[in-house]
C-alpha cells in the first residue's frame, strides 16, 4: 500500500478523534503534516479532571510514526502525555528510581523524565497493521487512547507526589507491594 494512502487514512482517523473529543468537551486540535511535519498529522488534546483531586490538566499528543517504505506491514501509533513540567532538578535520581519501579508494575506503556526540562511524561507506542480498514484502525486507536488515558489518570497522583518530593522511591515500592 502506498504511504500516501496510509497517511491520508491516518489523518482522517485522527481528525475524527479530534471531533469526538471536542464534542465531549475536551480541548483538541489536529495539526496536519504541513504544520506538524509528522506524516498523518498530530492530534493534541488537553484532558482535565485527572487524578484523585480532579484539578490536574494533562496535555497529550497522538500520532503515527512514519513508514519507511510502501512495503511496510506495520506502523506504530504513539500516545504521549505531559504529566508535569518544571520539576525540581535536584530530585532527578529519586524521580528516576521511582519511575523505574512504577514502570515495572505497569501493564502497558512507561513513564519517563527529562532532567533538563523537568518534564514527566507517559508514553505508549503500539504496533498496528498498515493495511487496516478505517473502522478497525479507529477501534485500535480508540483502545490505545483509552488505555493510556486510564493509566495516566490512575497513576497521576503517584507521579506528581514523586515529582514534588512528597514520596520517594521506597514509598513507591510500598504502594505497589501492599495488597489491594
Amino acid at each position: 500500500m502506498e504511504k500516501s494512502v496510509v497517511y491520508e487514512q491516518r489523518s482522517k482517523v485522527l481528525e475524527s478523534f479530534r471531533d469526538i473529543m471536542t464534542e465531549s468537551g475536551i480541548q483538541a486540535a489536529f495539526s496536519p503534516y504541513e504544520e506538524s511535519r509528522v506524516p498523518g498529522g498530530v492530534l493534541s488534546a488537553l484532558f482535565g479532571d485527572i487524578g484523585s483531586s480532579g484539578d490536574r490538566e494533562v496535555a497529550a499528543e497522538f500520532f503515527f510514526h512514519p513508514l519507511f517504505s510502501d512495503e511496510d506491514e506495520t506502523q506504530f501509533f504513539a500516545a504521549v502525555f505531559n504529566i508535569a513540567d518544571g520539576t525540581e532538578r535536584g530530585r532527578a535520581d529519586e524521580i528516576a528510581k521511582g519511575l523505574v519501579l512504577m514502570n515495572y508494575y505497569l501493564p502497558l506503556g512507561s513513564f519517563g523524565y527529562d532532567e533538563e526540562s523537568g518534564i514527566l511524561v507517559f508514553k505508549l507506542t503500539c504496533p498496528m497493521p498498515a493495511r487496516l480498514d478505517t473502522e478497525a484502525l479507529h477501534e485500535q486507536v480508540d483502545t490505545v487512547i483509552g488505555s493510556s488515558l486510564n493509566t495516566v489518570a490512575g497513576f497521576a497522583d503517584i507521579v506528581t507526589q514523586l515529582a514534588e518530593g512528597m514520596i520517594n522511591a521506597p514509598a513507591v515500592r510500598r504502594l505497589f507491594e501492599e495488597p489491594v
